[in-house]
């Protein structure tokens, strides 16, 4: 029996360790997940925190349940919610002094627990707090020799004294977080710090470095597939590209932060901002007093001051610019107001030298009076007399002056009273269009999401097409221009003989349309232009671009005409249907003894020698195509799809490509954009001549090179129309 308790107690011993193992892993999981889905998913996020915190009162282990805490604590920061995470931290510390803070584990969470405080301290305006906090955490980590977490200080370090406006020591923190990480070869963190160092760069006029750094920043995020680096990134040339006057460029950037934009307030209100001085620069008043207006509003809510104080400081500039002094006064008063309080250790030392300055005046002047008063002494009494005299006289003067001021003290109080009850009023009226204002942008916001979803995705148009690419540019947050595709595979309608060999085909119909106008009007149009595309297809089973065009037509005239009032509203479409000839005698290699070059496979040269049947259809916009190695062009039916006078059915078009030919489906606003030294626009010919010069290049690269163009020739003006171009190879 003893022989037996003493196993029982060894086994004990031996499994215990093991299932507080598989516990921390468990635990540790949670709180990964809750890390990765705090940007985007809040209430998925707590729910991981909370199950970690059941995870960690469940074993009684101290530090896990500290730990839970901090987790918690970040979660709440990336939404604002600043007070709520410091008391989290008040119980984490409380927890993590109830273990031996002599172990390195405990230090180290010691330490977060100081760098959370020193976050939310910035995140509130107490910056001498957070540098407390922060060098505190440094000083732990680098006691523990853990260079992960001491480059993460300095970076941390280098953020506060950017905001505090100390330059020189936000670069020399960020370069020490740098050359420790660059040793770690941490790439994520790297391409963060660069990222920091441009906007260090950027507020001390050094705009080439600052450029340089952020641009590193983006390439590395997206190496990472950094989300976040990537929204900020893009959020940061914004702001330079603003400032260094290219608002158009900037403006891209902000849309493809829009893109990835996560629900952090703090990085939705930079971009909101951001937005605002693209408008502003574009003399585009209303937009820009919108999304100030917007920013200032989210800033305000998520309590955070210095964020306030610069849309305040934007804000009353730009009342100035427009003669509008009295807002200009008061968001200049409220940027004051809040840089006070974010200086205020600053302005008692300024105070401190005023009062010096004074005693010193005043003690200056004593003298000069007692000297005065020696020469009047020595004067004869007729002169003490007229000085008398004239002493009365200023006194008299004197109470005049103040019965005049105590009236005009009177006369200003009842005026203010009246002024603060019209503020309020204000105020109230404000509030009002902030709500209305916000809902809005959530409509368009959503309006998108929905658009987004009658896009097919570029992965689908390049596993059927490997070698396309797709460009799409909206003017506005949602758009006119889409792009919409279909494949059929169904042997019973995709069959065919062609001589004495029967043949099996899969259709790929693809299609690039232009909706009557742009933004939310032509979003509408575009849902609806794409559903009679669909219906076409699917529900009436139609396979010849032409029939299909007249069926859509004919839809699209039956939906707006149930409308009281005549809509002419409709799209331009170039719409091709691609089918590979497999049997085509064509296609079939030549009998007797096959050469295959050198360098080649038989699969490459069989690829080399395939056979495409093309037909098309189009409602004004024309297909572009290369055979040959010659530019070819298709021109389209001279009418809309929609209401139109005089209409006939839409021609079908035929021709056959190889592999290794090129066509274009466009809509017309590259071609249409403004831009270039006369202001001119871009037109057809200077677009042809680009495609065909990179048709040879890979997808990627000719959608690049296409987009770097239309930046480069619209610079300094702004977008006139959607942009949609896709490009195939076959």
């Amino acid at each position: 029996m003893r022989l037996r308790a003493k196993n029982i107690v060894f086994l004990l011993l031996m499994v215990l360790p093991l299932c507080f193992k598989a516990q921390k892993q468990k635990f540790d999981s949670l709180t990964i997940k809750a890390t990765k889905l705090k940007h985007d998913n809040f209430p998925m996020a707590k729910l991981y925190c909370d199950s970690a915190m059941a995870l960690a009162l469940s074993i009684n282990d101290n530090m896990m349940i500290a730990e839970a805490f901090v987790i918690t604590c970040n979660v709440y920061v990336d939404r604002a919610r600043y007070k709520e995470a410091m008391g989290f931290l008040d119980k984490a510390e409380e927890y993590i002094h109830k273990t031996d803070i002599t172990k390195n584990d405990n230090k180290l969470v010691l330490s977060s627990i100081y760098t959370n405080r020193g976050i939310c301290y910035e995140r509130m305006g107490n910056y001498d707090k957070c540098v407390e906090m922060h060098l505190k955490s440094l000083a732990m980590r680098q006691e523990l020799k853990n260079e992960r977490q001491v480059s993460a200080s300095y970076q941390n370090l280098g953020a506060v004294y950017f905001y505090m406006g100390k330059y020189d020591k936000c670069e020399e923190n960020t370069l020490k977080a740098i050359e420790i990480t660059e040793k770690r070869k941490d790439r994520k963190l790297l391409g963060e710090l660069y990222d920091n160092l441009g906007a260090c760069y950027f507020s001390m006029y050094r705009d080439t470095l600052a450029e340089e750094f952020m641009l590193k920043s983006l390439a590395i995020a997206y190496e990472t597939r950094n989300s976040v680096g990537i929204e900020n990134s893009y959020n940061n040339l914004a702001s330079l590209y603003v400032e260094i006057g290219k608002p158009l460029l900037a403006k891209s950037y902000l849309y493809k932060a829009m893109k990835t934009l996560s629900e952090s307030p703090e990085r939705v209100t930079s971009i909101l901002q951001n937005m605002a001085k693209v408008y502003e620069k574009t003399n585009k008043a209303d937009s820009a007093l919108f999304y100030y207006k917007e920013a200032l509003v989210r800033a305000q809510n998520s309590g955070n001051s210095y964020r306030s104080k610069n849309i305040y400081f934007d804000l009353s500039k730009f009342y100035f610019a427009r003669k509008d002094f009295e807002n200009a006064y008061k968001t200049q008063a409220e940027y004051h107001k809040l840089d006070d309080s974010l200086t205020n250790v600053t302005n008692m030392r300024n105070v401190a030298e005023l009062e010096t300055v004074y005693k010193t005046e005043k003690q200056g002047k004593e003298i000069e009076l007692l000297n005065a008063e020696n020469k009047i002494q020595r004067e004869s009494s007729e002169n003490r007399k007229k000085l008398l005299w004239v002493s009365l006289g200023a006194l008299v003067l004197a109470l005049i002056a103040a019965v005049a001021f105590y009236r005009n003290f009177v006369r200003k109080k009842k005026d203010n009273l009246l002024l603060q009850d019209k503020n309020a009023q204000i105020q109230r009226q404000k509030d009002l269009i902030a709500e209305k204002n916000k809902e809005i942008v959530d409509s368009i916001t959503y309006a998108k999401r929905l658009q987004e979803a009658i896009l097919p995705p570029v992965e689908q148009i390049q596993k059927h097409l490997p070698k396309s690419f797709v460009l799409y540019k909206p003017k506005d947050i949602v758009a006119g221009d889409f792009y919409w595709m279909h494949i059929s595979s169904d042997p019973d309608n995709y069959r065919e003989v062609v001589g004495s060999s029967e043949k099996r085909k899969e259709s790929i119909l693809i299609a690039v349309a232009d909706c009557t106008g742009h933004g939310v009007p032509g979003a509408m149009v575009s849902v609806v232009c794409a559903n009679a595309l669909n219906a076409a297809v699917k529900e009436f089973g139609l396979t010849e671009p032409a029939k299909i065009l007249d069926k859509v037509n004919e839809l699209v005239e039956e939906t707006f005409g149930k409308s009281s009032s005549e809509v002419k509203d409709g799209m331009d479409i170039s719409l091709v249907r691609i089918e590979e000839l497999n049997d085509h005698p064509d296609n079939k290699l030549p009998k007797g003894k096959l050469v295959i070059p050198k360098g080649q496979s038989l699969a490459e040269v069989i690829e080399a020698n395939k056979k495409f049947d093309l037909h098309w259809a189009g409602a004004n916009n024309p297909l572009w195509y290369i055979k040959d190695g010659e530019w070819s062009e298709i021109k389209a039916n001279k009418q809309p799809v929609g209401k139109f006078d005089n209409r006939k059915p839409f021609t079908d078009h035929h021709v056959q490509l190889k592999a290794g030919d090129s066509l274009f489906l466009i809509s017309d606003g590259f071609a249409d954009q403004f831009g270039g030294k006369e202001g001119k626009k871009m037109k057809n010919k200077a677009m042809k001549e680009l495609l065909f010069k990179n048709s040879k290049q890979s997808p990627e690269y000719q959608k690049q090179n296409l987009e770097n163009a239309f930046d480069t020739w619209s610079e300094g003006y702004e977008q006139v129309d959607d942009v949609c171009v896709i490009g195939i190879r076959l």
